[in-house]
């Protein structure tokens, strides 16, 4: 029987949450078929209620990506669940897949930003990804079909207006997930940059001027990319470009 770990970074709101919701749901197996993977999935955002030191599948756990000591505690339970690991018999073929879905959005006329405001949010939806990335890539690169999931935006390559951070740090992500791609493309670790159009999230509350009707569904987002833990073995996906049925809104 197969085996999965899922990491989903940022599931306390938007796709993180939708994603570990999809997971949970279909985390339901018969242990008679073989053919079905187990899957372990493990949330990490803000909000969680899971502590960061007792990790437990399908459990959104506390972690403030932003903040170093909560990045050291992640580091050592990380170290721990590892060696754990190594522990079973063929443990170098379970299957890791990390979705990073943190991140927040900053819109206002560049005029108009401060310095905190832009260190606050290059922090959480670049600095963040590379610093976990930084403490798990000996185990993504020992274990067998490794995969890093980047859920990106539209803003990652086109530029909209009063979005000059938001847009600066999405193409910073998008040049995170090319580097990244070629540097562990030795160890066949995945790395796919999802690039997504408008998705009706929270993050659309406060802009009027978009109707979430145009956009699309949470639900259908994060099927959709429950989905890319799935690809066949000889399967490089390097990117995925979504958007609602109006295009990019």
């Amino acid at each position: 029987m197969k085996h999965r770990k899922i990491f989903i970074f940022g599931a306390g709101s938007g796709l993180g949450e939708g994603l570990l919701l999809e997971f949970q749901q279909r985390n339901h197996i018969d242990p008679k078929d073989s053919s079905v993977a187990v899957v372990d999935v493990y949330g990490f955002s803000r909000s969680g209620k899971g502590s960061i030191s007792n990790w437990q599948s399908g459990t959104n756990h506390r972690f403030d990506l932003t903040l170093e000591d909560e990045i050291e505690s992640f580091r050592k339970s990380w170290e721990t669940q590892c060696s754990e690991w190594k522990q079973n018999p063929g443990w170098e073929h379970t299957q890791i897949i990390v979705y990073f879905a943190q991140g927040d959005g900053l819109f206002s006329p560049l005029e108009e930003l401060n310095l905190l405001e832009i260190q606050k949010h290059f922090s959480l939806n670049l600095f963040s990804s590379m610093r976990v990335l930084q403490i798990m890539s000996d185990g993504l690169k020992q274990m067998s079909s490794s995969s890093v999931v980047f859920l990106s935006s539209t803003a990652a390559k086109f530029g909209f207006p009063n979005s000059t951070a938001y847009c600066a740090s999405k193409h910073a992500v998008s040049g995170l997930a090319k580097s990244l791609r070629e540097e562990w493309k030795l160890w066949g670790v995945k790395v796919i940059n999802a690039y997504l159009g408008a998705i009706a999230t929270p993050i659309w509350d406060d802009r009027p001027e978009f109707s979430k009707s145009d956009m699309v569904t949470l639900e259908d987002a994060s099927r959709f990319l429950a989905e890319l833990s799935d690809l066949p073995d000889s399967v490089y996906l390097d990117e995925v470009y979504i958007t609602p049925k109006k295009g990019v809104l």
